[in-house]
C-alpha cells in the first residue's frame, strides 16, 4: 500500500491537553514531517473549517464564536442598561429594546445601512464577496454617523473579517481620519452591543412586514414569515411562493446565492437560468469547491 501523504491527514481528540500530547507522540513517532498532519481538537478543526468554507453557510470568515456565557453576559449587560427583564427577550422584547434604543440615541445618535433582499442581491452580484459588502456597510454606517458627531475620536466594530485591511480599504473620508478598531467579540462594548440590538430590530420588523405583504394585516391564527433561516419552514415558504408567483420573487425576498436557492428551485423544477442575471452569481464557495481530501 502506498502511504498517505501526512497533509491528507486530520488527527482529532477533544481537549487542548490530549491534543498537545498526540503532537508530541506523533513528532517522536515520524520526525519533522508530523508537522504536516492536522492534529487539534475537534472544535480547533471545526473553527478552522468554517473560517475557510464558512461563506457556504452565509458566515463572514471573521465570525465570532460566543460561548453560553459569552452570550448571556453580553445580552444580560444590554437589558440591564435599558432596564428590560431578561425573562421577557423573545422577539416582542428585542422590538422594545430596539425602538428603546433608538428613542434613547436620538436620530443623531444612530446610523443604518438597510440592504433590503433586491439591494443585497445587486450588490453581491457586484462585489462577489460577503466580507467586502460588510466592509462597506459598515462604512458606510461609519461615515453617515461621524457626519453627525464629527467629534467622535474612535470607532469599534465587531470583527468580520480575518484583519483590519478588509474594513480599512472600504473607510470613507471621516472614517479614514477616526480611529477604526474591528475587535473580536466587540458586543462587549455597550456601543456595539446597542447597535446589534437595532440591527435585529429592525430585521425583525421587515420579517413582519413581508408577513403583512404575504399573508395580510396581523390577526388571530394569521400565518407569520420565520425569522431564522435555519428553519425548516423558510424553505418551504419559499418553494409555496416560487410555485405560486415564479423564481423571480426570491430576488425581492431571499439572498439568493447561497444554496438553498438551488433546493428551492429545483423542488419547482426550476434552476439558477430562470433567474436574472444577478440571481446567477452563487457564492464563492459553491463556484470553488475545495478538492482536498482529509483521511
Amino acid at each position: 500500500l502506498d502511504p498517505v501523504e501526512p497533509w491528507r491527514i486530520l488527527a482529532i481528540t477533544f481537549t487542548n491537553k490530549a491534543a498537545d500530547e498526540l503532537k508530541t507522540r506523533l513528532e517522536k513517532m515520524l520526525g519533522p514531517q508530523a508537522q504536516e498532519i492536522r492534529a487539534s481538537t475537534f472544535h480547533s478543526a471545526c473553527v478552522r473549517i468554517l473560517r475557510r468554507d464558512g461563506e457556504r453557510l452565509g458566515y463572514p470568515s471573521g465570525f465570532s464564536i460566543y460561548d453560553t456565557a459569552d452570550s448571556q453576559s453580553v445580552m444580560k449587560r444590554v437589558l440591564r442598561e435599558l432596564n428590560l427583564d431578561e425573562k421577557q427577550f423573545p422577539h416582542k422584547a428585542v422590538l422594545a429594546a430596539g425602538s428603546a434604543l433608538r428613542r434613547l440615541l436620538g436620530d443623531g445618535g444612530y446610523a443604518v445601512v438597510k440592504l433590503g433582499p433586491a439591494a443585497y442581491n445587486r450588490l453581491y452580484a457586484k462585489m462577489r464577496n460577503i466580507n467586502r459588502m460588510l466592509a462597506w456597510a459598515h462604512a458606510t454606517a461609519v461615515e453617515e454617523l461621524l457626519e453627525k458627531r464629527p467629534a467622535c475620536p474612535r470607532v469599534v466594530i465587531d470583527q468580520f473579517a480575518p484583519t483590519e485591511a478588509t474594513i480599512a480599504r472600504a473607510l470613507k473620508p471621516r472614517g479614514r481620519a477616526a480611529k477604526v478598531e474591528q475587535r473580536h467579540k466587540a458586543e462587549d462594548d455597550i456601543a456595539v452591543a446597542a447597535a446589534s440590538v437595532i440591527a435585529r430590530e429592525i430585521f425583525l420588523r421587515d420579517i413582519m412586514k413581508m408577513g403583512e405583504e404575504l399573508f395580510g394585516p396581523p390577526a388571530e391564527g394569521r400565518e407569520n414569515v420565520p425569522a431564522g433561516s435555519s428553519d425548516p419552514r423558510v424553505a418551504a415558504l419559499a418553494e409555496r411562493m416560487v410555485a405560486k408567483e415564479g423564481p423571480v420573487w426570491l430576488m425581492n425576498h431571499c439572498k439568493a446565492h447561497f444554496r438553498t436557492t438551488d433546493k428551492v428551485l429545483a423542488a419547482c423544477g426550476k434552476s439558477r437560468a430562470d433567474l436574472p442575471p444577478e440571481g446567477q452569481v452563487v457564492s464563492s464557495a459553491m463556484r470553488t469547491p475545495k478538492a482536498e481530501n482529509m483521511v
